[in-house]
């Protein structure tokens, strides 16, 4: 038996990540209602873990506010007012790095960034942000989108030392995925983002999405900001609309928040002079890696071949 027929086996599996190796790396929901972070090796195997127990992340213990758990990566408990996230030393550095550099900057855009209130090499302390995700307002999430079409340009001009993130890194992070999912062709959508002459880079989230995105009806806030990057608006704005996409799929948004979002990110593109040949390029990435990403999580099979199929 392979990795991915033991995958399609699990019960209430939430998200999983394949590696080079053949493993799968799974977070599923328990008959408890916890969430577990588990291994399925390259011959099928599955292995759970202890619930609340990483030997890579020492900081972390049974809790009853494990919200996510992937092994041997990250952790994040949540209580009432803070939030606790676990991680390996260097992504913790990172999100650390990204919070300071951004804190007073997205106060001074109206946007919110939660505070480091405290820290050890594997582990931050965040205060709590207002609101839920994005994600979680469905079919109510219009609002969320108009206000950020009005915040994100000036999120674009800030000027932080972080890595850049080019063409060529979208295109290699497509090509690994597909390698891991035959029948998504990605090499025309490869030869797009590579061979068009770049935008000018900006400040980019590096994966924004609604899950990415809290609102509390009036205020919107952003997280998972380790993936802080320069590079082409098109590249988050891409992202969006491959998004808009997936949640229409899904059935998580009707077409009338869909199309808020579309037209939210017609409208950035406009402001921040976003090429169409740009925007589509990198729109075409993402929905080809988004689709990848979802071929690993077995909820996702009574609607993810009806949008592959939409793929030109």
């Amino acid at each position: 038996m392979s990795a991915l027929d033991t995958l399609h086996q699990l019960p209430k599996v939430r998200r999983s990540w394949p590696h080079d190796d053949g493993s799968i790396t799974v977070e599923l929901v328990d008959d408890d209602s916890r969430v577990r972070a588990g291994l399925i090796h390259p011959n099928g195997v599955w292995e759970m873990a202890d619930y609340g127990v990483d030997e890579k992340l020492p900081d972390l213990t049974p809790h009853d506010g494990i919200v996510s758990h992937k092994w041997h990566e990250h952790a994040v408990i949540m209580d009432a007012d803070r939030v606790y996230g676990y991680m390996l030393p260097e992504q913790n550095r990172a999100i650390i790095r990204a919070h300071s550099l951004l804190a007073q900057k997205c106060t001074a855009a109206h946007l919110n960034v939660a505070r480091v209130l405290s820290h050890t090499d594997s582990m931050v302390i965040l205060n709590r942000l207002p609101g839920i995700t994005v994600y979680d307002f469905g079919d109510e999430a219009a609002p969320a989108w108009v206000i950020f079409a009005q915040l994100w340009p000036q999120f674009t001009t800030f000027q932080l030392p972080v890595k850049k993130h080019t063409a060529a890194d979208e295109a290699q992070m497509l090509r690994w995925w597909a390698d891991k999912v035959p029948g998504i062709s990605v090499d025309q959508a490869i030869a797009s983002l590579t061979s068009g002459t770049p935008d000018p880079e900006v400040l980019l989230h590096g994966d924004l999405h609604d899950k990415h995105l809290f609102f509390d009806g009036s205020r919107l806030s952003l997280v998972s900001l380790e993936t802080l990057a320069r590079g082409e608006a098109a590249a988050d704005l891409g992202n969006v609309l491959a998004y808009a996409e997936l949640r229409w799929y899904q059935g998580n948004i009707n077409d009338a928040t869909r199309d808020v979002m579309v037209d939210s990110v017609h409208t950035l593109a406009d402001s921040l002079h976003v090429s169409p040949a740009r925007l589509s390029a990198y729109y075409e990435a993402a929905r080809r890696r988004v689709a990848c990403v979802y071929s690993f999580r077995p909820q996702a099979s009574s609607w993810l071949a009806q949008w592959i199929a939409t793929f030109s």
